[in-house]
């Protein structure tokens, strides 16, 4: 289910006129789609969200998560 969310909100991104880039670091919007309901998705999440902390410093790039 968060592969056809993921999908839909890239396609809906890309239809406003964004492009898609290979890497967070040449991005400036980071979406991350995880699911809550799981504990280790949490932690992932938190944990990429930590890595992503310095990109967020230096290139200036929005990060946000959504899903269930």
């Amino acid at each position: 289910m968060n592969l056809n969310d993921s999908e839909h909100v890239a396609s809906l991104l890309l239809r406003e006129g964004a492009s898609q880039v290979e890497s967070p670091l040449d991005s400036d919007l980071i979406l991350i789609n995880t699911c809550a309901v799981r504990e280790k998705s949490v932690e992932k999440l938190f944990s990429y969200l930590g890595r992503l902390k310095e990109q967020k410093a230096y290139r200036g790039s929005v990060i946000a998560c959504l899903g269930c």
